[in-house]
C-alpha cells in the first residue's frame, strides 16, 4: 500500500501492475487481429492515366509492368502483412522492368558483336538469365520465397561467371555485394548469413587459384591476373567483407525498422 503524509492508505502499486499486466496479455490478440484487418484491407487496384483507356492494350502493357499487390500470398506470422505484400509487389515490378530492359539491350548488341562472340557461352548464359527474369516476374503463383531463391542463386551464378572470365575484377566485387545486399533484402538476416558465408568461401577458393598461379581467368594473361598473389587477394577479400558486412547489416536494420513501422 502506499500512503500520504496523514498515513491514509493513497492506492495499491498492484493496481498499476494489474493495468499493465492485462493490456500486454491483450495485445497479441489486438496485433493478430490488427494484422488481418491490415491485410483484408488491401486495395488491389492501381490507377493509370486516363488517357490509356482510348488503348486498351496499351493499358494492360502498363498494368502488367506496373502490376497491383498480390492478396493471395501466405504472409509469414512474423512480418506485417501491409509490408510484405508491398515487397513482393515491388520485387515483381523490378523483376518485369529489368526483363524488358535486358531483352532490349540483348536484342540490340547481338547485330553489331562478333559471330564467335555472338555465339558464345557468355551470351547464351546472359540470354537464358533473361529467359529467368520473364519467368520470375510472370509466376506471381509460385511462392515468393521460392522466386526469390531462384533470383539470388542466378545473381550468384552471374558473379561465380564474371569471376571466371576477369577474376577480382571491379565487376567481380560489385555482383558479389550486390548478391549480399539483395539478400538481405528478399530474405532478411538469414539470407545475409549464408550469402555472405557463400560469397566468403566463394572468393576465397578463387583467391587460392588465381593468385596461387594454379588458374588464369578466361579473359587474362599471366600479365594482366587479378589479383597478381595470394596476399593481393586475401586483401581484396578481407576489404569486400567489410564493405558488403557494412552495406548489409545497415540494410537489415532498415529492412526491420520498416516492417515494424508498418505493423
Amino acid at each position: 500500500h502506499i500512503q500520504d503524509a496523514q498515513g491514509r492508505n493513497a492506492g495499491r502499486v498492484m493496481i498499476v501492475r494489474e493495468v499493465l499486466s492485462s493490456s500486454t496479455r491483450r495485445r497479441p490478440a489486438s496485433s493478430s487481429t490488427e494484422a488481418a484487418s491490415v491485410s483484408d484491407s488491401v486495395d488491389t487496384t492501381i490507377e493509370t492515366p486516363k488517357w490509356l483507356d482510348a488503348y486498351p492494350w496499351l493499358k494492360k502493357i502498363f498494368v502488367y509492368f506496373y502490376t497491383p499487390i498480390n492478396t493471395d500470398l501466405v504472409v509469414p506470422p512474423n512480418i506485417s502483412p501491409t509490408w510484405y505484400l508491398a515487397r513482393e509487389r515491388s520485387f515483381t515490378i523490378i523483376l518485369r522492368v529489368g526483363a524488358l530492359a535486358g531483352t532490349i539491350a540483348y536484342f540490340f548488341t547481338l547485330p553489331v558483336m562478333r559471330v564467335a562472340s555472338r555465339f558464345s557461352i557468355s551470351s547464351l548464359f546472359f540470354g537464358i538469365v533473361i529467359v529467368l527474369l520473364w519467368f520470375l516476374g510472370g509466376g506471381r503463383k509460385i511462392g515468393f520465397e521460392t522466386r526469390a531463391n531462384v533470383f539470388l542463386v542466378l545473381i550468384y551464378f552471374m558473379s561465380v561467371n564474371e569471376t571466371i572470365g576477369y577474376g577480382f575484377s571491379v565487376e567481380c566485387f560489385l555482383f558479389f555485394t550486390a548478391f549480399v545486399t539483395i539478400s538481405t533484402l528478399l530474405t532478411g538476416r538469414r539470407g545475409l548469413r549464408l550469402a555472405t558465408l557463400t560469397s566468403f568461401i566463394t572468393l576465397v577458393l578463387f583467391a587460392w587459384l588465381i593468385g596461387g598461379g594454379y588458374y588464369i581467368p578466361l579473359n587474362l594473361t599471366v600479365t594482366t591476373l587479378r589479383p597478381q598473389s595470394l596476399a593481393i587477394g586475401f586483401t581484396n577479400l578481407f576489404v569486400f567483407l567489410a564493405t558488403s558486412s557494412a552495406i548489409a547489416n545497415a540494410t537489415i536494420v532498415l529492412m526491420e525498422n520498416l516492417n515494424s513501422a508498418w505493423r
